[in-house]
């Protein structure tokens, strides 16, 4: 998947986004483009599945993509290229999957919320800003603060009612 490819992907899901990440060094664009095109790919699971275990099936996949599963997919592909350069963190990776499954079933309380904010928008956001600075993405606590971290959850993609 080339660079201008993944800046469409990410321009089209979610366009704030895209837009910060234009504006990063050259050298870290394109890897802040497969961070949020994992991101979106994460935050969609949810979206496609109509029960909640299809929906944690979708992010076993990708987390066996990140522990080193050869897949066709063309982000699967550049995921793992960031993984064995040394631009992404499994583990940072494997936490925003983490985090992610809480979006399976309802949230049910105000601390599952909070640890869901921190790992879900929040954590993508500090990981692109440490790549950003650094061409090195990882996770970090607290960075990005609660009311980025919300901002994001609140604008993130929504599941449908039934």
């Amino acid at each position: 998947m080339n660079e201008p490819d993944l800046a469409a992907q990410v321009r089209r899901a979610d366009p704030d986004r895209f837009l910060g990440a234009i504006f990063a060094p050259p050298q870290s664009r394109r890897w802040l483009f497969v961070l949020y095109a994992f991101n979106h790919e994460l935050a969609r699971a949810r979206e496609v599945a109509s029960q909640p275990p299809l929906a944690l099936i979708r992010l076993q996949w990708w987390r066996e993509v990140v522990e080193g599963a050869d897949r066709a997919h063309p982000l699967a592909v550049e995921l793992r290229a960031g993984l064995a350069q040394g631009i992404f963190s499994d583990a940072a990776l494997t936490a925003l999957i983490d985090a992610r499954e809480a979006e399976a079933e309802p949230i049910p309380d105000r601390a599952a919320f909070l640890d869901y904010a921190r790992g879900t928008a929040g954590g993508a956001g500090a990981d692109c800003r440490h790549g950003a600075r650094r061409d090195r993405v990882r996770r970090t606590r607290g960075a990005g603060g609660p009311r980025h971290r919300l901002w994001h959850c609140r604008h993130s993609p929504r599941r449908p009612r039934a």
